[in-house]
């Protein structure tokens, strides 16, 4: 095609299209699908192979059904993801011959073609594709059962991939037709039409495109009708629109729906008692939604009815059981398989002065995406937000995970009015010989927690020792959900007289269950500890000896997934105790194990990120006692950010070259900043015998601002610790802050903002040049004016400013009255701190160097000032002469 000709026009060679064809035939043959798949996805990079997709695609019913399916999805993604080998004049064709597809007597060759359909509709938009929606129409209102299946399916697809983006004039007016064609077809005779259409309108309600807020009225009756259809999933489509409509379009549909509120109810809670678990997911989602629309009662007088409905539906079915047999047994030392490990999420290093998790209840599931064709009607393929494990679970999961945040957000609406009817179905459930319906009670139990707390502190001494003993259950599930259930209950335990009676059983209690013989029960006990650990803080310092003792020993027996959450519990105690974990005896129990695992990890393993995060808090509490593992830890840190730096270099000049993943690069920088913070001047040989700096300044070029931005957060932490190492790098890393003072990346631009403060305090005076030469006070003093800064930046944008205004006033005093009142009202609400002061003490200066410029909005500085809880004699000084009688600046508030 490289001639420009049609595809009309175009013959292909007969040896290579029988070539391309047996390779689909065998990507269909379990024996020979690798090497096929392989082989296919080298030719998608070849312009050529997308004209022959097209072609086998295009040809008659004669060819095989599954080979002509297969040429349709590469092409498919070839338009989608690579657009630069697919030949317009092939899409053109495309455009006119596919619609012939949708006539086949093969659901497999329509569903494909109406994929295709989509995909060319992303591309080139639907308004500029003007035969689209007449070619669809004309099917959709033909009397052949095939093409009408063909063009609604085709028209789903388009209005899934495209609703987003018909907003224009043109888009509205496509949409409009769209509805109005969709809601025709509201008491279709046949069930998946019907489904189709309402499926079609439903995409709209959460679209920016209006057409069917102007059709409301008869969308809604149609919805109505549709309530009556004995399809489930008609009925769940149904549910779908409701919830949406409660969501998104509340203000829109109140005078609408307020006459049916308790029809609308009574339907919602028959279809979370259906039999099928889709529909009943979805119907429990309701819950969620009126639960959220805080200005409107919806449901409060049905509670009664509702809240019976939901416990019920979170108990485990037969079904669910038979599935989770494989969890329910002492599977402790098998290992992991790699398919059931999440990969961990590093959070990058940021400085900022800014000051009901029912899901986590509930193990989340990776919906299986079955085939885009094969698997049309299966749409609710999505990452389930719950967290606490990585089990791949059905929709019976999520109809367990629905029921549950839907009584997590009620009892946060309704608090204690919500007791009188759930405590007896918790006591009864408590009560039931059929160890399913017990756990369903402990599930509701923590469920309420956040919402109902004051209520329930009266049966909580008794419930606690309850659920301690219940950690010793045969049944694994009920251990795991006692675990978490604890921890929604941690902080009563903390702060609660009552609780804190029971505090002691409740760390023993939670660290023997740590140890559990079953993975899933580590994880969640892991977990829940962790949370304890959070909110407890220094009372866990008698217990320490054991709390390390027990997390040693999980260290060395839990497998590669729950090593993670272990990481996570190590980590966050660090954090807690602090430097109490620095005693000798604790550091020889705690750091082996530790260096041990961290020298057998491979480079590219990703389990270094939790690891060094864990490091990292345990550095943070130990301080100088971290001093003889610093050493290894760093030189490898630098090695590891060499790497990948280097890899990113060699992937921008060679396209073929995998980026690598960033986090190699990130996770021990910010490691390396927390090991500064522990050891300050004791890390400047390490940093002088190393090219660090000069690997920072590549870092800071880097394309991805999580890489730049840790690099920033160390440079700053090296400019408190060992200035004189990066003096003779000042030229070059200010050119480097100066371009990435941008606000669009606010966490890259903070960490700048407050490493220019922080080499500030240390060239004091001699700074001046610096900023000059990058023109730095111009850029603070419009991040400081800039309409919708973030909060956190104005506060370091502010702090910065004043460090600066201590050693040199003349760029910033100039411009004092137009930035004043921001910079007070960003640092007003922050807490005390040392950086607060230097702020403080710069800004005095400047007010002081140009008090007219401080005289309009002189008002709210006084304002911030009297934030101040407790600050320095130096400080009460600088204010008192900033408003002495005899001041500049009282001289000018007196004219």
């Amino acid at each position: 095609m490289a001639d420009g000709s049609g595809l009309s026009e175009w013959h292909p060679d007969q040896e290579k299209l029988a070539y391309v064809y047996n390779l689909l035939a065998d990507s269909q043959n379990p024996e020979r699908q690798e090497a096929a798949k392989h082989d296919l996805e080298n030719l998608c990079e070849s312009p050529e192979f997308s004209v022959y997709l097209a072609y086998i695609f295009t040809s008659s019913e004669e060819v095989d059904t599954a080979v002509r399916a297969s040429a349709g999805l590469l092409l498919k993604n070839n338009i989608l993801r690579r657009a630069e080998t697919v030949d317009a004049s092939v899409v053109e064709l495309l455009k006119e011959s596919i619609f012939q597809a949708l006539l086949s007597e093969s659901h497999l060759i329509r569903t494909t073609a109406s994929i295709m359909i989509a995909a060319i509709a992303v591309k080139t938009g639907v308004t500029h594709w003007p035969q689209l929606l007449p070619a669809l129409f004309q099917l959709i209102d033909s009397n052949n059962p095939a093409a009408l299946d063909g063009a609604f399916t085709a028209l789903r697809h388009v209005v899934e991939d495209c609703h987003q983006t018909m907003t224009d004039k043109s888009g509205k007016e496509a949409a409009t037709s769209i509805i109005t064609k969709a809601m025709h077809f509201f008491q279709h005779d046949e069930e998946r039409i019907r489904a189709a259409a309402l499926q079609i309108c439903n995409q709209f309600i959460i679209s920016p495109c209006t057409s069917l807020l102007e059709l409301l009225p008869t969308f809604i009756q149609g919805i109505f009708a549709l309530a009556a259809d004995t399809d489930l999933t008609v009925q769940r489509h149904v549910c779908e629109a409701l919830v949406m409509l409660f969501e998104v379009r509340l203000d829109h549909i109140l005078p609408h729906v307020l006459p049916h509120i308790d029809d609308i109810v009574q339907y919602i809670l028959m279809c979370c008692q259906s039999e099928d678990t889709a529909l009943a997911q979805e119907a429990c989602e309701f819950w969620i939604a009126v639960a959220d629309a805080t200005e409107n009662d919806f449901v409060s007088a049905h509670l009664d009815k509702i809240l019976p409905v939901l416990l019920d539906r979170m108990c485990y079915t037969e079904d669910d059981i038979e599935w989770l047999k494989t969890e329910m047994r002492d599977d402790a030392d098998e290992q992991d398989r790699e398919q059931d490990i999440r990969p961990h999420h590093h959070k990058t290093k940021a400085h900022t002065h800014a000051h009901s998790d029912v899901q986590s209840a509930v193990n989340g599931f990776n919906g299986a995406t079955a085939s885009d064709a094969e698997d049309d009607d299966d749409d609710d393929d999505d990452d389930d937000p719950f967290l606490g494990g990585a089990e791949q679970d059905d929709l019976q999961w999520g109809l367990r995970r629905s029921a549950a945040a839907g009584l997590d957000l009620l009892a946060n609406r309704y608090h204690d009015a919500i007791l009188p009817t759930v405590v007896p179905l918790i006591e009864s459930l408590f009560q039931s010989s059929e160890w399913p319906r017990v756990e369903s009670g402990i599930l509701a139990l923590g469920a309420i927690a956040e919402g109902c707390m004051s209520g329930l502190s009266g049966y909580l001494p008794t419930l606690i020792p309850y659920l301690i003993d219940l950690l010793q259950n045969e049944q694994p599930l009920i251990r795991s959900i006692t675990s978490w259930t604890m921890s929604r209950y941690c902080r009563w335990v903390v702060t609660d007289p009552e609780g804190q009676k029971l505090f002691d059983d409740t760390v023993k209690a939670l660290l023997h269950t740590v140890n559990d013989r079953n993975k899933r029960v580590q994880q969640a006990a892991c977990s829940a500890f962790a949370q304890l650990e959070e909110v407890a803080e220094d009372r866990l310092e008698p217990h320490l000896p054991l709390i390390i003792d027990t997390l040693m020993h999980a260290y060395k027996t839990y497998q590669r997934k729950n090593m993670v959450v272990l990481y996570d519990a190590i980590g966050t105690l660090a954090d807690s105790v602090g430097p109490a974990l620095a005693h000798p005896e604790l550091v020889e129990r705690l750091m082996p194990p530790l260096l041990e695992r961290y020298s057998h990890l491979a480079d590219d393993d990703t389990e270094l990120f939790a690891l060094l995060e864990c490091l990292t808090a345990v550095a943070g509490a130990l301080g100088e006692a971290y001093h003889p593992f610093a050493p290894d830890i760093f030189q490898h840190c630098v090695k590891l950010t060499q790497q990948t730096l280097e890899q990113a270099q060699f992937a921008h000049q060679d396209p073929s070259i995998d980026y690598p993943n960033p986090d190699f690069c990130v996770v021990p920088v910010d490691h390396i900043s927390a090991m500064v913070e522990a050891l300050q001047e004791h890390m400047g040989p390490l940093i002088q015998q190393s090219n660090l700096l000069a690997l920072l300044e590549v870092a800071m070029t880097n394309d991805v601002p999580d890489v730049r931005q840790s690099a920033f957060a160390l440079l700053g932490d090296v400019s408190k610790a060992a200035f004189c190492l990066v003096q003779p790098h000042l030229d070059d890393v200010f050119a480097l802050m100066a371009q990435n003072m941008n606000p669009a990346e606010v966490a890259v631009c903070n960490n700048v903002v407050w490493c220019i403060g922080e080499i500030a305090m240390q060239l004091k005076g001699q700074i001046q040049p610096l900023l000059e030469r990058h023109d730095m006070c111009t850029t603070l003093i419009q991040l400081m004016t800039r309409p919708m800064t973030a909060k956190t930046l104005l506060e370091n944008v502010a702090i910065t400013i004043g460090r600066i205004s201590m050693f040199w006033q003349d760029a910033l005093a100039q411009h004092l009255s137009e930035y004043l009142a921001h910079w007070s009202m960003a640092l007003r609400d922050i807490t005390d701190s040392e950086e607060k002061e230097h702020a403080f003490m710069g800004m005095c200066h400047l007010v002081k160097r140009n008090p007219n410029g401080a005289l309009r909005t002189f008002i709210f500085f006084c304002d911030a000032i009297n934030s101040f809880q407790t600050p320095s004699d130096d400080l009460l000084h600088t204010f008192h002469d900033l408003f002495d009688v005899n001041s500049k600046v009282n001289v000018a508030i007196s004219k």
